[in-house]
């Protein structure tokens, strides 16, 4: 059979996964080579949510990502992570803390966050101290996809933070952007007032200036209209 006609089977296939199971997919991450087989086959498990196909959905995370358009390999392979649940938190964070390439390493911090169990939010604050860029931002990320239970450990890494990642950091907030992330993002306009800023600065002119306006008034005066208007402007 050729690749085109691989690909085609697998695709037709997973248009209607509950008709073929999960372990059908995973036999096919077992034998297949071709990427796209190997992408439908992932996604596939993911709309089943397919727990037994744990070991296979890890195997992905470690081999070389592809690139699709919009999507990859790894990327949709989180995704499918996250579908079959926190039951898989405990493998992806082992494996986390095991040697892995730099492309895996990401990829399964993209699956902590896409699972968005707070049981990962101390192995995602190691990595949020990474002093590789790359590794901070995905970090960050999976930790505003958990959400306010991420927000001790935000409002910490500002201690020492430079203005890097004070920038990630305020990134991460206005993704979460509720009452509760308001006094951090204080503490972050305190720790480097110029990196939050050019964070901000990304909107609409004066926006910069509207919302830090917005944190100090709220400081002052705990307005709750205010406070309305800033959670508006947290967000990109």
């Amino acid at each position: 059979m050729s690749i085109a006609e691989r690909q085609d089977e697998v695709i037709v296939a997973a248009d209607h996964p509950e008709k073929y199971g999960v372990s059908f997919f995973a036999n096919i991450l077992e034998a297949e080579d071709d990427p796209l087989c190997k992408w439908h086959a992932v996604k596939a498990i993911g709309d089943l949510k397919g727990y037994e196909a744990q070991r296979q959905l890890l195997q992905v995370l470690q081999d070389p990502d592809h690139e699709f358009d919009e999507s990859s390999l790894h990327r949709i392979c989180a995704w499918a992570i996250g579908r079959v649940g926190s039951a898989l938190s405990a493998d992806v964070i082992k494996l986390l803390r095991s040697p892995v390439s730099q492309q895996t390493r990401i990829a399964l911090i993209d699956a902590l966050g896409e699972i968005a169990d707070p049981v990962a939010i101390p192995v995602l604050s190691e990595q949020l101290a990474s002093g590789i860029r790359s590794v901070r931002l995905w970090a960050a990320l999976s930790l505003a996809k958990i959400g306010e239970p991420s927000l001790p450990v935000l409002k910490s890494a500002l201690k020492d933070a430079d203005a890097e990642l004070v920038l990630i950091i305020a990134d991460a907030l206005s993704i979460i952007a509720t009452e509760k992330t308001v006094p951090v993002l204080l503490d972050a306009l305190d720790k480097d007032p110029q990196a939050v800023a050019e964070y901000f600065a990304k909107g609409p002119p004066g926006r910069t200036r509207t919302y830090i306006a917005l944190l100090r008034q709220w400081r002052v005066s705990r307005d709750s209209v205010a406070l309305r208007d800033l959670l508006d402007r947290c967000r990109p």
